[in-house]
């Protein structure tokens, strides 16, 4: 198992999976934390969320220039059925990004358990 680690190269030299008894982890270079498989299929759902959220975002920027255009040549707009669509389906992305972002909080706390870093409950 310690040979799937050979490969990796810590610049400062410390050991990232020190022996329990012997030694401690480098304190400045704090190695990254590894996260599990629950945890990294959440990270890809959330950033599927934020991928569809950009062009929306995007859109309602469009639109908010133009009726300032709009504004200052004098002329009034009042449909606005397209910015009331995209406001709802922004809010629809809002609340499975909080959804999902719960679900991360909650695996990484399991993780924490596991690893014996926090108690469990």
């Amino acid at each position: 198992m310690a040979e799937q680690y050979d490969n990796l190269a810590i610049p400062c030299g410390c050991d990232p999976f020190p022996d329990q008894k012997d030694s401690e982890m480098c304190g400045p270079c704090q190695p990254n934390m590894i996260i599990t498989c629950e945890e990294e299929a959440i990270l890809g759902k959330l950033r599927d969320i934020k991928t569809q959220i950009r062009p929306i975002t995007e859109r309602m920027k469009e639109i908010r220039a133009y009726e300032a255009a709009e504004l200052s040549a004098g002329l009034v707009s009042e449909d606005k059925t397209e910015w009331k669509e995209l406001t709802s389906l922004l809010e629809k992305y809002r609340g499975q990004w909080s959804e999902w972002q719960t679900r991360l909080d909650a695996a990484t706390e399991t993780k924490l358990i596991l690893l014996g870093h926090r108690d469990a409950i």
